[in-house]
């Protein structure tokens, strides 16, 4: 009888060894296979390119109204100064706090534009975040970086725990793509990610949704914030201020008639802004948007047609903050 249970003993302790050994090496494949291919094709890992490539003198972060929104190439052309758009769709606020401190660790640009995608940005609990799981995009940042290390114990109280799997951590990179890119003897460009290189990160979106007739009125918003998103956001706020870099809060358009400005969230953001002096440039309501539903492909996003219209815009208020004469 003792016998046996020594051996079951010993066979739980082999197969835990084989199983750490396993772990380690699969999850080091893994990520050996991520940076190899990210060192052929930076475009394949927007997140990571956003986060250790872009050295532009603009930077621009936020979701899929920052990413639709505003034109790189304008820009530059009226502030003569170069730009790139790191706006990401579906990625929000926890996924963008941490691309700004991951920019900002790797350099320091003369401004960052945060088009933050409503003025009640702090209306939702860490644990109701819709981007909780894009914060596995900043996995291979884990151990270097104490932020994204925070962020990402967030998610669960066992994060902490599940991070010490190295297959855990880097599972989000399996790609076919990614494995083809790194085991090709040549460097691989995907057409997509190569043409939204070339736009310096702008993705237009064309055409009109001709069931917007007038801007859709909602009543109903959330009127609460949460004191772990304001405490994310005087991080941002705090560090831009450590670094020197110049931060501007943008509201862009939106075809959608609500009282965003009236809620607790939003106050509380403005207070915050205000706190550290960061202006904040609002075309959340704009009449030349609101009365003109040509310029949207739908109530949430610009098309083609109205990107240029406001990129514009915006580079004329911009240039009124004097911002970039500093």
């Amino acid at each position: 009888m003792k016998g046996n249970i020594t051996k079951f003993i010993l066979s739980g302790f082999i197969f835990f060894i084989i199983f750490i050994v396993l772990d380690y090496t699969i999850g080091w494949g893994m990520k050996k296979s991520e940076d190899v291919a990210f060192s052929k094709n930076p475009y394949i890992f927007m997140t990571r390119f956003h986060c250790e490539r872009v050295d532009d003198d603009i930077v621009i972060i936020g979701s899929s109204r920052a990413a639709h929104h505003y034109i790189p190439k304008i820009m530059e052309e009226k502030l003569k100064k170069s730009v790139f758009n790191c706006g990401m769709d579906a990625c929000f606020f926890l996924y963008q706090t941490a691309v700004i401190d991951c920019i900002l660790n790797h350099y320091s640009p003369q401004l960052i534009i945060w088009d933050i995608r409503k003025p009640s940005e702090l209306d939702s609990g860490i644990r109701e975040s819709k981007d909780l799981a894009k914060l596995s995009k900043f996995n291979c940042y884990y151990d270097s970086n104490q932020y994204v290390n925070n962020l990402i114990q967030l998610k669960s109280r066992f994060e902490k725990y599940k991070m010490h799997s190295k297959l855990y951590r880097y599972n989000t990179c399996v790609n076919l793509s990614v494995y083809r890119t790194a085991l090709s003897n040549y460097h691989t460009v995907f057409l997509e990610s190569n043409e939204r290189f070339k736009r310096k990160g702008y993705q237009p979106l064309y055409g009109i949704d001709k069931t917007l007739q007038k801007p859709k009125q909602v009543v109903h918003i959330k009127n609460i914030y949460y004191q772990k998103n304001v405490e994310l956001f005087k991080h941002v706020l705090e560090l831009c201020s450590q670094k020197n870099v110049p931060l501007v809060i943008s509201f862009s358009p939106i075809f959608q008639d609500n009282r965003a400005f009236d809620t607790i969230q939003y106050k509380k953001l403005f207070e915050v802004a205000n706190e550290y002096s960061v202006p904040i440039i609002d075309f959340y309501h704009h009449p030349d948007f609101m009365s003109d539903p040509s310029l949207f492909k739908d109530f949430g996003h610009l098309n083609d047609n109205g990107a240029k219209l406001f990129t514009k815009l915006f580079c004329d208020e911009l240039e009124k903050l004097g911002i970039l004469n500093q």
